[in-house]
């Protein structure tokens, strides 16, 4: 794992802590109220962090080269190099 990765786990690890509400961080407290917008959507939701190397999907992501000037991308649907990442996770976890 290189060092960019480690960082990023770590931003996750702490994203994690802020949403389950064992820290706090006023700097990015629109972006916490958003998402608690969002969660206040659903029955049930749980944030819990996955180390990189057991989150396939999101190791994909983060490798995914953004194109220049772009600041996101929008998909209408699971982009293709997920849709098999996806399924293994879901009979994996099924067979747990």
């Amino acid at each position: 794992m290189d060092s960019s990765h480690g960082s990023l786990d770590a931003d996750c690890q702490e994203l994690t802590k802020l949403l389950n509400g064992s820290t706090l961080n006023f700097g990015i407290h629109n972006w916490l109220r958003e998402i608690r917008y969002w969660q206040s959507k659903f029955e049930g939701i749980q944030f819990q962090w996955v180390e990189r190397t057991h989150n396939n999907a999101a190791d994909q992501l983060s490798k995914f080269k953004m194109p220049r000037n772009i600041s996101f991308v929008y998909h209408h649907y699971v982009p293709h190099v997920l849709t098999n990442i996806l399924h293994e996770d879901f009979c994996n976890s099924s067979l747990s």
